[in-house]
């Protein structure tokens, strides 16, 4: 079925002019008293359009060729298949986008004089449908500023998001509805070690080179080592997932059981369950928790995880078969890469962009990201590439899944993660 398309413009003397990638529409013209239905004709750009329809003077003079005055023009448009923007080109050479759907209102002492062209403008380029791992959340930062700079579009991609935790989104990513995933590198190797066949995953860009996770505890409960956690109450968001693995791999460099902790499942409640006194500690985000209860004043021990915990971290997941397509590979991890080393160059730009995305981000959301983009550079980057994956880390990584079992048999490093994809040699200014 068609799809209904709202646009309102306010406006003086304009003119309409086709692209021969736009696609034949019905508009439902509304001119001051007007209403008209007019099916436009896809013909060469330095050609007027052609319209069929009745002997309305204000439609004749709309798609004539003679520029027309009115006040308002709202346009109504109702397409099978329509880009949900085009580009408006104005006399003085600005460029305005216009997203069908919603309001733009244009001064009318802005667009004096005749409207040169009209046009779909992302007619050629190629949609790519991204899963995000979480709420929109400004740690996305880099993905949202790739496109808002203008990455995504140079290499011809219109990328979209999807937010979801990644549960939801894996089998997305397996049956082809979305194209890449941000989530956990270890989640790549308990999921093609289970299934090669139905979850053929590989991890082919790092956002993060560390672990971000962090044991955090009042100061008054004295855990200053790992070790110092034997017998005490550790909150968790779950038995999954990166904490889930940092834990892990705290008690194993503790020379320490399970058994010698209580576990309590938190959710993702952990500094609640902390200042209530319903564990000892809780595993959260050096980027995350720890910032949010330094800003209200809490006075935590904070232990990082990648002191113990060598895996790699989140990164950018894509299907086999995904890979075979190079030219877009390689253009959305391009743009990416690109995206973080503007957020680590210009966190307060990145924050800017990040806002579109995330409704009612507070200012304080700014030192999250300035924590994060701390996160996205280490040594081995500096000395290959943003966003290239440390291939000991995945070593790690296979070796210590395997020592909790949590996996049984290991695949080979290759089967999981790639950096052949990646732009060499791109690094942040600072």
């Amino acid at each position: 079925m068609p799809r209904r398309y709202g646009l309102t413009l306010h406006l003086s003397s304009l003119r309409l002019y086709p692209s021969s990638a736009l696609p034949p529409f019905l508009i439902k013209s509304h001119l001051v008293s007007h209403r008209e239905k007019v099916k436009l004709l896809p013909r060469a750009s330095a050609q007027p359009f052609r319209a069929r329809c009745n002997s309305s003077p204000a439609v004749k003079s709309l798609i004539g060729n003679k520029s027309a005055s009115f006040e308002n023009l709202s346009l109504e448009v109702e397409a099978e298949k329509l880009p949900p923007t085009v580009k408006v080109r104005m006399k003085e050479g600005e460029i305005m986008k216009v997203k069908f759907g919603l309001l733009a209102v244009v001064s009318s002492c802005v667009l004096l004089g005749s409207l040169a062209s009209i046009s779909s403008a992302q007619s050629n380029l190629t949609n790519v449908r991204v899963g995000l791992g979480y709420i929109p959340d400004v740690q996305f930062a880099p993905f949202y500023a790739a496109v808002e700079a203008g990455y995504y579009k140079a290499k011809g991609l219109n990328v979209t998001f999807q937010h979801g935790f990644t549960s939801e989104l894996y089998p997305l990513l397996a049956s082809g509805k979305l194209d890449f995933v941000v989530g956990d590198a270890e989640d790549v190797i308990l999921l093609r070690s289970k299934d090669p066949k139905n979850t053929p995953f590989k991890y082919v860009m790092a956002m993060y080179q560390v672990t971000p996770n962090a044991l955090m505890s009042k100061r008054e409960k004295n855990i200053k080592r790992f070790i110092d956690i034997k017998g005490k109450k550790i909150g968790i968001p779950g038995k999954f997932g990166s904490s889930w693995t940092s834990l892990q791999a705290m008690l194993a460099g503790a020379n320490l059981k399970e058994s010698d902790i209580t576990i309590v499942e938190v959710g993702f409640n952990q500094l609640e369950a902390l200042t209530a006194d319903r564990v000892d500690a809780v595993l959260g985000f050096v980027n995350n928790e720890a910032v949010v209860a330094e800003a209200k004043g809490l006075k935590l021990n904070i232990l990082v995880a990648a002191l113990v915990n060598k895996s790699p971290s989140n990164g950018v997941i894509a299907l086999d078969k995904t890979l075979t397509n190079e030219p877009l590979v390689k253009g959305f991890l391009d743009s990416s890469q690109r995206g973080i080393k503007l957020t680590i160059d210009n966190t307060k730009q990145a924050f800017e962009y990040a806002k579109k995305y995330v409704p009612n981000m507070t200012a304080d959301r700014l030192k999250v990201l300035e924590k994060s983009a701390k996160l996205y550079q280490s040594n081995f980057s500096k000395a290959t590439s943003i966003g290239y994956s440390n291939p000991n880390n995945w070593e790690y990584a296979i070796a210590l899944l395997k020592s909790v079992g949590r996996i049984e048999t290991a695949l080979p490093r290759s089967e999981l993660y790639t950096n052949k994809y990646l732009t060499p040699n791109l690094q942040a200014a600072k």
